[in-house]
Protein backbone atom coordinates (compact mmCIF):
# COMPACT_ATOMS: atom_id res chain seq x y z
CA UNK A 1 0.00 0.00 0.00
CA UNK A 2 1.59 3.57 -0.98
CA UNK A 3 1.75 5.61 1.64
CA UNK A 4 2.00 9.86 2.07
CA UNK A 5 5.59 9.42 1.90
CA UNK A 6 6.01 7.76 -1.23
CA UNK A 7 4.23 10.53 -3.40
CA UNK A 8 6.52 13.24 -4.63
CA UNK A 9 6.74 16.50 -2.64
CA UNK A 10 6.35 17.95 -6.39
CA UNK A 11 2.97 15.94 -7.06
CA UNK A 12 1.65 17.48 -3.76
CA UNK A 13 2.25 20.96 -5.10
CA UNK A 14 0.85 20.13 -8.67
CA UNK A 15 -2.12 17.94 -8.03
CA UNK A 16 -3.02 18.97 -4.70
CA UNK A 17 -5.85 17.43 -3.39
CA UNK A 18 -5.44 14.58 -5.98
CA UNK A 19 -2.22 13.74 -5.47
CA UNK A 20 -2.33 10.45 -4.52
CA UNK A 21 -3.95 9.48 -8.03
CA UNK A 22 -2.32 12.45 -9.64
CA UNK A 23 1.03 10.37 -8.48
CA UNK A 24 -0.48 7.13 -9.71
CA UNK A 25 -0.76 7.98 -13.56
CA UNK A 26 2.53 10.11 -13.36
CA UNK A 27 4.27 9.90 -16.58
CA UNK A 28 8.33 9.66 -17.01
CA UNK A 29 8.16 13.26 -17.46
CA UNK A 30 6.71 14.32 -13.90
CA UNK A 31 8.56 11.39 -12.00
CA UNK A 32 12.28 12.65 -14.06
CA UNK A 33 10.98 16.60 -12.70
CA UNK A 34 10.19 15.61 -9.16
CA UNK A 35 13.21 13.23 -9.02
CA UNK A 36 15.11 17.28 -10.12
CA UNK A 37 13.33 19.21 -7.54
CA UNK A 38 14.11 16.51 -4.32
CA UNK A 39 17.45 17.07 -5.15
CA UNK A 40 17.54 20.47 -5.55
CA UNK A 41 15.40 21.14 -2.35
CA UNK A 42 18.01 18.58 -0.59
CA UNK A 43 20.84 20.68 -1.92
CA UNK A 44 19.51 24.09 -0.72
CA UNK A 45 18.80 22.79 2.59
CA UNK A 46 22.74 21.61 2.92
CA UNK A 47 23.60 25.56 1.50
CA UNK A 48 21.20 27.94 2.78
CA UNK A 49 19.58 28.33 6.17
CA UNK A 50 16.84 26.44 7.09
CA UNK A 51 14.43 29.86 6.84
CA UNK A 52 15.75 30.25 2.91
CA UNK A 53 15.22 26.61 2.40
CA UNK A 54 11.32 26.96 4.11
CA UNK A 55 11.01 30.10 1.34
CA UNK A 56 11.42 28.04 -1.37
CA UNK A 57 9.27 25.77 -0.78
CA UNK A 58 6.91 28.71 0.37
CA UNK A 59 7.38 30.16 -2.96
CA UNK A 60 6.81 26.76 -5.07
CA UNK A 61 3.86 25.64 -2.80
CA UNK A 62 2.48 29.24 -3.70
CA UNK A 63 3.19 29.49 -7.30
CA UNK A 64 1.84 25.74 -8.16
CA UNK A 65 -1.19 26.31 -6.25
CA UNK A 66 -1.53 29.63 -8.29
CA UNK A 67 -0.68 28.27 -11.80
CA UNK A 68 -1.88 24.89 -11.56
CA UNK A 69 0.21 23.32 -14.35
CA UNK A 70 3.82 21.57 -13.60
CA UNK A 71 7.23 23.62 -13.41
CA UNK A 72 7.82 22.36 -17.73
CA UNK A 73 4.13 23.94 -19.09
CA UNK A 74 5.06 27.22 -16.82
CA UNK A 75 5.04 30.11 -19.39
CA UNK A 76 6.42 33.62 -18.85
CA UNK A 77 2.66 35.11 -18.79
CA UNK A 78 2.12 32.80 -16.16
CA UNK A 79 4.66 34.08 -13.75
CA UNK A 80 3.70 37.68 -14.62
CA UNK A 81 0.61 36.62 -13.84
CA UNK A 82 1.43 35.36 -10.41
CA UNK A 83 3.40 38.23 -9.65
CA UNK A 84 -0.03 40.48 -10.31
CA UNK A 85 -1.50 38.07 -7.88
CA UNK A 86 1.30 38.58 -4.59
CA UNK A 87 0.53 42.56 -6.03
CA UNK A 88 -3.02 42.05 -5.48
CA UNK A 89 -2.37 40.37 -1.97
CA UNK A 90 -0.56 43.47 -0.84
CA UNK A 91 3.54 42.17 -1.27
CA UNK A 92 5.71 44.86 -1.89
CA UNK A 93 8.10 44.53 -4.86
CA UNK A 94 11.44 43.70 -2.47
CA UNK A 95 9.13 40.80 -1.07
CA UNK A 96 7.82 39.96 -4.47
CA UNK A 97 10.93 40.07 -6.10
CA UNK A 98 12.54 37.61 -3.44
CA UNK A 99 9.45 35.05 -3.88
CA UNK A 100 10.11 34.90 -7.75
CA UNK A 101 14.29 34.29 -7.09
CA UNK A 102 13.05 31.34 -5.03
CA UNK A 103 11.31 29.91 -8.68
CA UNK A 104 13.99 30.68 -10.39
CA UNK A 105 17.02 29.37 -9.24
CA UNK A 106 15.09 25.65 -9.71
CA UNK A 107 15.05 26.63 -13.41
CA UNK A 108 18.44 27.77 -13.11
CA UNK A 109 19.18 23.81 -11.18
CA UNK A 110 17.08 22.45 -14.22
CA UNK A 111 19.63 24.33 -16.88
CA UNK A 112 22.91 23.49 -15.51
CA UNK A 113 21.70 19.90 -14.50
CA UNK A 114 20.03 18.98 -18.07
CA UNK A 115 17.10 18.67 -17.00
CA UNK A 116 14.43 18.18 -19.93
CA UNK A 117 12.40 21.24 -21.20
CA UNK A 118 9.45 21.43 -23.60
CA UNK A 119 10.59 20.06 -26.72
CA UNK A 120 12.14 22.47 -29.41
CA UNK A 121 13.50 24.78 -26.55
CA UNK A 122 16.74 25.97 -26.15
CA UNK A 123 17.60 24.55 -22.45
CA UNK A 124 19.79 27.84 -21.45
CA UNK A 125 16.50 29.56 -22.96
CA UNK A 126 13.99 27.57 -20.76
CA UNK A 127 13.63 29.94 -17.41
CA UNK A 128 9.92 31.48 -17.93
CA UNK A 129 11.10 33.69 -14.75
CA UNK A 130 13.72 35.18 -15.83
CA UNK A 131 11.98 35.75 -19.48
CA UNK A 132 8.68 37.54 -17.42
CA UNK A 133 8.64 41.29 -16.56
CA UNK A 134 9.16 41.75 -13.01
CA UNK A 135 8.04 44.47 -10.89
CA UNK A 136 11.58 46.86 -10.20
CA UNK A 137 13.28 46.79 -6.41
CA UNK A 138 11.91 49.59 -4.31
CA UNK A 139 15.48 50.06 -2.79
CA UNK A 140 16.07 51.98 0.70
CA UNK A 141 12.64 53.55 0.19
CA UNK A 142 11.57 53.35 4.31
CA UNK A 143 15.10 53.66 5.19
CA UNK A 144 15.56 56.43 7.52
CA UNK A 145 18.64 58.70 8.19
CA UNK A 146 20.82 59.94 10.42
CA UNK A 147 21.39 63.57 10.33
CA UNK A 148 24.98 64.66 10.61
CA UNK A 149 24.48 66.31 13.90
CA UNK A 150 22.69 62.17 15.22
CA UNK A 151 25.37 61.28 13.30
CA UNK A 152 28.10 62.78 15.42
CA UNK A 153 25.88 62.76 18.64
CA UNK A 154 25.89 59.07 17.81
CA UNK A 155 29.74 58.18 17.26
CA UNK A 156 30.21 60.73 20.86
CA UNK A 157 28.12 58.35 22.76
CA UNK A 158 30.39 55.56 21.89
CA UNK A 159 33.47 57.14 21.97
CA UNK A 160 32.56 58.41 25.79
CA UNK A 161 32.25 54.61 26.79
CA UNK A 162 36.15 53.70 27.99
CA UNK A 163 35.45 49.68 27.36
CA UNK A 164 37.59 47.69 24.62
CA UNK A 165 33.93 46.85 23.14
CA UNK A 166 33.17 50.72 22.67
CA UNK A 167 36.19 50.83 21.08
CA UNK A 168 34.85 48.30 18.31
CA UNK A 169 31.68 49.47 17.95
CA UNK A 170 33.21 53.11 16.78
CA UNK A 171 35.39 51.50 14.58
CA UNK A 172 32.00 49.86 13.43
CA UNK A 173 29.96 52.32 12.89
CA UNK A 174 32.58 54.12 11.50
CA UNK A 175 32.96 52.20 8.50
CA UNK A 176 29.60 51.47 7.68
CA UNK A 177 29.18 55.49 8.02
CA UNK A 178 32.30 56.08 5.48
CA UNK A 179 31.95 53.20 3.57
CA UNK A 180 27.89 52.94 3.11
CA UNK A 181 28.32 49.41 2.31
CA UNK A 182 25.93 46.45 4.35
CA UNK A 183 26.35 45.60 8.10
CA UNK A 184 27.26 41.68 6.69
CA UNK A 185 29.91 43.42 4.45
CA UNK A 186 31.42 45.28 7.50
CA UNK A 187 30.96 42.71 9.80
CA UNK A 188 32.37 39.89 7.37
CA UNK A 189 35.73 42.26 6.79
CA UNK A 190 39.02 40.76 8.02
CA UNK A 191 42.23 42.48 8.85
CA UNK A 192 43.81 44.04 5.40
CA UNK A 193 40.51 43.68 3.42
CA UNK A 194 40.45 47.64 3.16
CA UNK A 195 43.37 49.88 2.72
Amino acid sequence: METNDDIAELARLVFGERARAGWAAAGERMRHWAAAFEDWRRERREAVAAKTALNDDWAWREFLAFVRKPPWEVEEADVEAFIAHLKEKGRMNYGILTAISHLNRFYKYCATHGIEIPEGENREMHNPVRLASKPRAEAFTRNSYLSPAETQALLGAIRRDPSLYARRDYALFLTLLRMGREMQTVRCLRWGDVE
